[in-house]
């Protein structure tokens, strides 16, 4: 357990250091960095949800207030398809999460 919180200690002090003006921790963002392998360490904030559904026709999300059929945890997501590419993942309480954000991640490159 010491050995968990000394890594997630480092993954944020990682994500303050990182050259990322500002650092992201911007959803939408590491949404889209995830889906492209972008991401090598991403935090996320315990028992929070972003739901939101997808607009197929226009390449966007939709956010909502309340889960609705068809919907996703963009949280949930952002959180597998990170770490299907190989990024390590953290789950933070809300507290210790950088800038009170409910997710935020260390990119493998800088965005373009």
């Amino acid at each position: 357990m010491a050995d968990l919180k000394h890594r997630r200690r480092q993954a944020v002090q990682a994500y303050l250091k990182a050259p990322e003006e500002p650092a992201p921790a911007d959803l939408l963002t590491v949404l889209a960095a995830a889906g492209q392998g972008r991401v090598a360490t991403l935090l996320v904030a315990e028992d929070q949800q972003i739901w939101a559904k997808s607009d197929s026709e226009l390449g966007e999300w939709r956010l909502l207030r309340q889960p609705e059929a068809g919907c996703q945890d963009l949280l949930d997501r952002a959180a597998v398809m990170a770490c299907q590419a190989g990024a390590k993942g953290f789950v933070l309480e809300p507290g210790a999460m950088p800038e009170d954000a409910v997710c935020a991640a260390v990119f493998r490159y800088p965005l373009e």
